[in-house]
């Protein structure tokens, strides 16, 4: 029988500042349900926009297909433009919630800071641009970050954020808009009428840069959090092969990577044959094995001796 691949979950070289703190969460942090929640919905949100913008993608090869059956026809049930347009509006709606949980992270972060607002990510964006918070005490983690934070608040509720919240509010309970594609060109549009009419010449050049920014925005406050943290180790999967899970010790830093922190399986596929690491000739942590009577320690095993 084959041996099956090292499926590899310990690759922080390839994680963002979002990813990083979810998976070392901890002191100097009060870890509340907030920030918990908070940061699981920005990650959540944002590995869903993802998907679906992948999906998107090929979905406005669609649009072709409405054109040819206007041509043909003269008629189009709009397959095409009316799926990319919902598909559109859902991409919106994981943008703000990828939003709403950067929004209760920080307030979770910055709990004692005067006027940030609970509940409300339109308010969140709006104070900061408005200039009314206060600030953090001097000795909290990241009293020097706040004022960056709130300055990209500010300059997002003054560019792009009104025009995502205007779409996200439209579409959450209301019909679907319109997508459209120019036979000269290739941008497809997208508009909607309510009450206020809302136009996007280039929903796809749109997304892409809303979505730029909003990385943008909730790495540059996880990237405070995560390099605030306590370098307190702790154990973590590096990965399965052939049934068997593989873990070490090891604690956040700066430029984190494979080469981190201290094996804590060797001890037990050592004396396993056939059980040894594939990755042991790469990965400086297998040089670096946690002791026995530590690894028992941590598993809760009684030695016989």
């Amino acid at each position: 029988m084959s041996a099956s691949p090292f499926l590899r979950s310990f690759a922080p070289e390839t994680w963002s500042y979002a990813r990083k703190f979810r998976e070392f969460m901890g002191p100097p942090f009060r870890l509340d349900q907030e920030l918990r929640t908070g940061t699981s919905a920005v990650l959540s949100h944002r590995d869903k926009y993802e998907l679906l913008a992948a999906i998107a993608t090929d979905l406005a090869a669609r649009i072709d297909r409405d054109e040819v059956e206007l041509d043909t026809q003269g008629y189009s049930p709009a397959l095409g433009t009316r799926s990319f347009a919902a598909l559109f509006e859902t991409l919106v709606a994981e943008q703000y919630g990828i939003l709403d949980g950067l929004r209760r992270a920080a307030t979770s972060v910055f709990e004692n800071v005067r006027n940030l607002p609970q509940g409300s990510t339109k308010r969140f964006f709006e104070l900061a641009g408005r200039g009314v918070y206060g600030t953090p005490r001097a000795d909290h983690p990241l009293a020097a970050a706040f004022p960056e934070l709130t300055m990209a608040l500010a300059q997002a509720h003054g560019s792009w954020f009104p025009l995502l919240r205007q779409v996200r509010t439209l579409t959450t309970h209301g019909e679907i808009g319109s997508c459209y594609r120019d036979r000269a060109g290739v941008a497809i549009s997208y508009r909607h009428r309510a009450i206020r009419e809302v136009f996007v010449p280039d929903a796809v050049h749109w997304l892409n840069e809303t979505s730029a920014h909003i990385f943008q925005l909730t790495e540059l406050f996880y990237r405070g959090c995560y390099l605030a943290l306590e370098p307190a180790e702790r154990a973590m999967a590096c990965g399965m092969h052939n049934g068997l899970l593989y873990e070490r010790f090891v604690s956040p830093s700066p430029a984190i990577s494979l080469n981190d922190g201290r094996c804590l399986s060797r001890g037990w596929f050592e004396i396993r044959p056939g059980a040894e690491c594939p990755m042991r000739l790469s990965c400086s942590a297998y040089l670096r094995p946690v002791p026995q009577l530590e690894r028992e320690a941590h598993y809760g095993v009684i030695s016989r001796s």
